[in-house]
């Protein structure tokens, strides 16, 4: 057959020509490969929503009402005796706000529909024995991780997808953090502390029956400025709280020097007090607590109502932060009263940046490199 002259498909090749022959857009063709890749219930719904044209048709009605607002500015340009041009800004105002609240709302649902479909990195760290590869079981409902009473069991990081509640933790394991003269446990120590740098939440174990050392107060200067979440275990050996509560409350309220030159966000968190749970990982004591503790920090108050769609995709983020940028140009032109031929440049400019998401207005190189994504064939 390919001697006759036919060749391989390649990557997203039925994707790309449906697309290119108008049978769907690009935020239904990019759906194709999110559905593809699902990896729990929320991705496989919110991808189905976009399949189905749900994100598409938000997006036609931004730029119908874009097209709008450009054609009242012609009308009162071509006709300005019977046409009320302050009249129309005032409307266009009132249009505009709208348009920008919608498209607030889809780029603030951007970090919570990732974390909601790509799930969280969590880096469990502690010292040697306690308790972390008994965590990561308890979490993943199956024996993953070695455990024994032997300090410095656990090697290399193991990693595993867990669901709790809603969200999706991409769980690891680490070696426990010590000073070791063992060749092959220190590597492991140095890729736990690697694995913590980009970390989007920690779980920070101690060990109720051993008193805070100077090895305890590094571990907590080391992972302040992240998402922390303290776990106190073997509280069914020791009911000794007030140590170590008082300890990690004295090392988060001393103001380092370092801190000022951190942002905002990071320094804040080092000087705000974490979520401290005892718990017995044996008893299954705290793991509880520790879900909703982890669904208060990544996901929106349950008495807010979720979204109906959220945005996971950086491309269509960018092109909406891009829209808004030159929606917020007409406002302050508005105000300014600057010349009107002004205005409908930035509308268009906005118009153009909504294409961008559906694929009305984008270049042949970044329809390649998408399709490009996709499995072969698809």
């Amino acid at each position: 057959v390919l001697y006759q002259g036919a060749r391989l498909a390649q990557p997203g090749e039925f994707s790309k020509r449906a697309f290119l022959n108008g049978k769907m857009d690009l935020t239904q063709a990019e759906a194709v490969m999110d559905l593809i890749t699902a990896q729990n219930a929320f991705s496989l719904a919110n991808s189905e929503k976009q399949l189905n044209g749900f994100f598409r048709d938000q997006i036609r009605h931004l730029r119908d009402q874009i097209l709008l607002q450009t054609a009242h500015i012609e009308a009162a340009l071509d006709d300005p005796e019977n046409e009320d041009l302050s009249y129309n800004n005032m409307e266009m105002s009132a249009e505009l706000n709208h348009m920008l609240s919608r498209i607030n709302s889809m780029i603030e649902s951007y970090s919570e529909g990732l974390i909601r479909k790509e799930g969280i990195k969590t880096v469990i760290l502690g010292k040697p024995n306690t308790g972390k590869s008994t965590l990561l079981n308890l979490l993943a409902k199956e024996e993953k991780a070695i455990v024994t009473d032997l300090p410095g069991t656990t090697r290399d990081v193991v990693e595993e997808s867990v669901k709790v509640g809603d969200l999706t933790l991409r769980l690891m394991d680490t070696a426990g953090i010590r000073e070791t003269d063992n060749v092959v446990e220190k590597i492991g120590v140095t890729k736990a502390l690697k694995e913590s740098e980009d970390a989007e939440l920690i779980l920070l174990l101690f060990d109720l029956t051993q008193k805070p050392d100077d090895e305890s107060v590094r571990l907590v200067h080391l992972v302040k400025t992240h998402h922390v979440i303290i776990l106190l275990n073997k509280s069914d050996l020791s009911s000794d709280l007030d140590c170590y509560q008082s300890f990690i409350a004295q090392a988060y309220t001393c103001e380092d020097a370092q801190l000022s030159s951190l942002p905002e966000n990071q320094r804040e968190r080092a000087l705000s007090l974490p979520p401290i749970i005892p718990c017995s990982f044996l008893q299954g004591k705290g793991v509880q607590q520790l879900e909703r503790t982890i669904a208060s920090l990544f996901l929106h108050n349950e008495l807010i109502p979720k979204q109906e769609f959220y945005l996971t995709s950086v491309r269509h983020r960018d092109a909406l932060k891009r829209t808004k940028e030159s929606l917020i140009l007409v406002k302050e032109g508005l105000l300014s009263k600057v010349s009107e031929e002004f205005l409908t440049v930035d509308l268009m400019n906005a118009y153009s940046s909504l294409g961008e998401i559906i694929g009305e207005e984008v270049g042949d190189d970044l329809v390649d490199e998408i399709f490009s994504k996709f499995c072969m064939g698809k």
